[in-house]
């Protein structure tokens, strides 16, 4: 299964992540379900206050076209959503919860000409379930999408085979269900929640670097914020809850470290670059918490930008040639 929704959300939430405007907590995490492991939020409504931010998502090729993809799957225009919350867990739970004014008539209206083609509706107890085909090219990337109405704003959209999965979650009292996860004070407009003891749990014997290296660490809520004269300079936040106060002290120790090692491997090309990501690291520990904050200037994610540009062109295949037409030989 390719989790077409979570890509689109990742690309979507990288695309608009220079923005730091506040708002309420977002409604939509009565609906997270139970084995929830990771959450990522994006507020549009927020966003769409930031001059030229739609300019800007569609001067970028691959973006827009993800946009259109977006927009042309579900008969949603982005402006019509107000809140994107993108949920996963294990390998049966993935969805994407969207906040929306847009009624269900509405858009079972919009997408009724679509019948017999890319649209269906059924039922599954007294939830309406919408399944939608993405329009695409290849056969095999045409994959059956299910849209569900949680309550009059709130659409659950998943790939057909994590729908049952994901209305099951949904059965556990919601008080349990938010006490699993964590959301930062105010609804930043990009944030993300990581269950990582959750995540690194499993095969003792196989244990990945990422076990080893985060084996104390129990969660973690991050965020990202803009700020410098144009909007450029950007600031990670990330507060880590371990198992002990030993274990926080250690992996604040730790942690210039294992961004050190991931700066070497990422800036392989340009080491110099790679050091002042390494030195734009604070962090400090406080009782079983970490707080780590990563400050790049506009000067240096300009730098980080222009660098993962060049490196992406420099590893992109060239076409294959086409072959001289024999006849004008």
């Amino acid at each position: 299964m390719r989790h077409w929704i979570l890509r689109t959300g990742i690309l979507l939430m990288l695309a608009v992540a220079g923005a730091s405007l506040r708002a309420a907590a977002p409604e939509l995490l009565k609906f997270v379900p139970a084995g929830t492991e990771y959450l990522v939020s994006v507020n549009l409504e927020r966003l769409r206050e930031v001059p030229g931010l739609r300019a800007a998502l569609e001067s970028n090729e691959d973006v827009a076209s993800r946009l259109a993809e977006f927009e042309n799957t579900y008969n949603l225009k982005l402006e019509d959503c107000r809140q994107l919350l993108f949920v996963g867990g294990g390998k049966r739970l993935r969805g994407m919860l969207v906040e929306t004014g847009v009624p269900e008539a509405e858009l079972e209206a919009s997408l009724a000409p679509l019948a017999g083609n890319r649209y269906s509706a059924a039922t599954a107890g007294e939830r309406k379930i919408h399944y939608v085909t993405a329009d695409r090219s290849v056969p095999e990337d045409r994959i059956k999408l299910a849209l569900c109405y949680l309550d009059a704003d709130s659409v659950l959209a998943t790939e057909e085979p994590y729908l049952a999965h994901f209305l099951e979650g949904l059965k556990t009292d919601s008080a349990i269900r938010l006490a699993a996860v964590e959301a930062p004070a105010g609804n930043p407009v990009i944030w993300g929640f990581l269950n990582v003891r959750s995540l690194t749990a499993g095969n003792k014997r196989k244990a990945s670097l990422f076990q080893v290296f985060f084996r104390d660490l129990r969660r973690v809520v991050w965020e990202i914020a803009s700020g410098g004269e144009h909007g450029g300079a950007l600031t990670l936040s990330a507060t880590g809850t371990c198992r002990n106060e030993q274990s926080a002290a250690l992996l604040n120790a730790s942690l210039p470290g294992y961004l050190a090692m991931a700066a070497n491997l990422l800036f392989a090309a340009e080491p110099a670059l790679g050091g002042q990501v390494v030195n734009s690291l604070k962090s400090r520990v406080d009782g079983k918490k970490v707080y780590a904050e990563l400050k790049l200037s506009e000067e240096l994610t300009s730098s980080i930008g222009r660098y993962l540009k060049r490196e992406a062109e420099r590893r992109m295949m060239p076409p294959d040639p086409v072959p001289a037409d024999q006849r004008n030989r």
